[in-house]
């Protein structure tokens, strides 16, 4: 009898029609892998999938389609197996698609090739408990796996020759490239799919309307770099400034130390909505705030992504022309870290005399700093490894241990008589934040809300608890320097919001900080709110108090550099006077002069003063001259 069922089942899958329809299956699979693919994208229904049938969308699913193709194609040239190819492919592009959709539910935001070189660091800190692996995401992913049987019975018919094989292979990766990897690809291939401004916006959106195939790849490649050159309009915007510069204003006995502390996901909580606290959750700031120069300075992530916010602080440089902020410079150090990057603060604090030096409680490879702030002209980089006795709060070394240390080199700079720039980065209050993350501790600060559930509320209370405790250290240091005479700038702000739900930004919407917890939905007012973190510049010497508004982050950086009073170089005099056009530009919005705030268009990447600081950012980053000679030495 089995044996008769086996005869019997092969005479069916052997019958020419179930062979004609193996065919066509074979044919549609790249196409039904793809549509498999898209349902765990969870941006898909608001994007790609809202008019699928649209030509916009129809293009989309060819040119993924073909992308598929071609790999099986290659896979199969290698293996020899029709059936391994395309498990290889599925389980490839399946990855990258769980990945995603899991860092979507985490960070809210899209997952990138350049994650890939942080999975061991970001590994060391992440709550895998706290992320929730939803039944639909599992169901998908087995249909992708049941796709792959009517395969494994075609594949036993097909057979190639060695030579078929190779001319296969050389010809599916000779059309690879023309088609995503050339010139031609670039100029030609990807105006037509709409893809020459995929990155013109948030790589979140390049997602919800290509696709994450598509998305994935733009961000590998960088195509809104493609053709980035410097313009005559750019070069003619500056000749307003010929001799851009300033000569040094400080009026003080010695140029006044500069201590800048990013703090981790800092944000004011009492901004919040529909929620109550015990107490004020950060008091010092907010006295200091009222005294001193304050307000919201935009950063270009949300929910992660430190490196970013530092990068441009540091640098004075756009995240928005280097790729996308889901890519990190940081990381690539290839392309933007192969050499000396004179312009950056710590240089030119240097060459006014400064001793230059970072803090940050973390290992002194991750972001692969180690090598980046040598190049940006850091002196001295103090990390965990140097903390071996350095007390844990929560998950991280506490902010009271890593404001020690930064008053340890304040007090070693006056004793030698050097001014200081110093710019740590804390890491008490990272995520996650979880009801045992400060167990055994009795909270300082709690919140109640009726939109909230007690897991939710237990989120709430250990993110405060950070912010309570960093508050905390801010004011005992802010109170060490005025014990001395020696003056002093104390600059603090946060990197990025934090993450709070199940789903990325889940409690901000339940108590109506943010219209939407996926970050596809947000408007321009959700956009703003997003990326926006309170600063605080404060002095023990008279600086000028001209409210500056809402400020991005490279601009910050200029702002304080002016007002330490030391030499500027030509770079952030330029800076500077872009500072007079407009307020802040990320991927996701623009800020005029004025501080209205606009979703990213592109209308925007035509106006002078953006191209210009687009050309002076590219020279500064390459050592190129952007403006065909136009612009002299970036050095101090």
């Amino acid at each position: 009898m089995e044996i008769f069922r086996r005869f019997e089942f092969r005479k069916f899958v052997e019958h020419r029609f179930v062979q004609i329809a193996q065919k066509i299956y074979l044919a549609a699979f790249p196409l039904l892998l793809f549509f498999a693919l898209e349902t765990l994208n969870p941006a898909a229904g608001m994007g790609l999938f809202r008019s699928p049938l649209s030509p916009a969308s129809l293009a989309i699913f060819l040119l993924s389609a073909i992308f598929i193709a071609l790999i099986i194609v290659a896979l199969f040239c290698i293996t020899t197996s029709l059936f391994v190819a395309t498990n290889m492919a599925s389980a490839l592009f399946g990855i990258i698609y769980v990945v995603n959709n899991l860092k979507i539910m985490v960070a809210g935001n899209v997952f990138v090739p350049t994650d890939l070189s942080m999975l061991g660091g970001v590994a060391t800190f992440t709550d895998f408990n706290a992320i929730t692996i939803e039944r639909t995401l599992l169901a998908r992913v087995f249909l992708i796996i049941i796709m792959q049987i009517p395969i494994f019975f075609a594949s036993k018919k097909i057979k190639f020759a060695l030579r078929r094989r190779l001319i296969g292979l050389t010809s599916a990766l000779a059309l690879f490239v023309i088609l995503f990897a050339s010139p031609f690809a670039f100029n030609r291939v990807f105006p037509l799919f709409g893809l020459d401004e995929a990155t013109l916006g948030s790589l979140n959106m390049v997602y919800r309307d290509k696709g994450v195939i598509i998305g994935f790849y733009a961000a590998a490649v960088d195509l809104r770099l493609q053709g980035a050159a410097a313009t005559d309009v750019a070069e003619a915007f500056f000749a307003d400034f010929e001799n851009p510069g300033n000569a040094g204003i400080s009026a003080l006995d010695r140029l006044p130390n500069v201590i800048v502390i990013m703090s981790e996901a800092w944000m004011d909580p009492t901004v919040w909505p529909n929620v109550e606290f015990s107490q004020d959750p950060a008091p010092n700031f907010r006295r200091l705030s009222a005294e001193h120069r304050s307000g919201n300075v935009v950063v270009p992530v949300f929910g992660g992504g430190t490196a970013n916010t530092e990068f441009e602080f540091l640098t004075g440089s756009a995240i928005f022309f280097t790729g996308s902020a889901m890519s990190f410079p940081f990381e690539q150090t290839e392309r933007f870290f192969s050499r000396d990057i004179p312009t950056a603060l710590p240089w030119l604090f240097r060459a006014n005399g400064y001793r230059a030096v970072a803090v940050h409680p973390y290992y002194e490879t991750f972001f692969r700093r180690n090598h980046n702030y040598p190049l940006l002209g850091f002196q001295a980089f103090y990390t965990m490894e140097d903390m071996p006795d350095a007390p844990i709060r929560g998950y991280f070394i506490s902010d009271e241990y890593f404001t020690d240390r930064i008053i340890v080199q304040i007090d070693q700079a006056n004793a030698d008589d050097v001014p200081l720039f110093l710019f740590g980065i804390s890491m008490q209050n990272h995520w996650g934040f979880t009801a045992e993350k400060y167990a055994g501790i009795d909270l300082d600060v709690t919140a109640s809300s009726p939109r909230l559930t007690r897991h939710e509320l237990e989120q709430v209370n250990s993110y405060l608890q950070g912010v309570f405790d960093a508050d905390y250290h801010l004011g005992r240091l802010i109170e060490h320097i005025e014990e001395g005479d020696v003056p002093t700038m104390v600059v603090f702000f946060g990197d990025h919001l934090p993450v709070l739900g199940v789903r990325s930004n889940d409690i901000f919407e339940h108590i109506g900080f943010l219209d939407s917890r996926y970050t596809f939905n947000w408007y321009a007012d959700d956009l703003r709110a997003a990326h926006s973190v309170p600063y605080l510049i404060w002095t023990n010497f008279e600086v000028c108090q001209e409210p500056l508004g809402d400020i991005s982050t490279y601009f910050l950086g200029a702002v304080v550099a002016r007002d330490s009073g030391i030499v500027l170089n030509q770079y952030y005099s330029y800076l500077l006077a872009l500072f007079q056009y407009f307020r802040a530009l990320t991927e996701h919005q623009y800020a005029d002069r004025y501080g209205n705030f606009s979703r990213i268009a592109s209308w925007i990447l035509s106006e002078p003063h953006v191209q210009a600081f687009q050309a002076l950012q590219h020279s500064n980053l390459h050592g190129v001259d952007a403006f065909h000679r136009g612009l002299r030495e970036l050095v101090p």
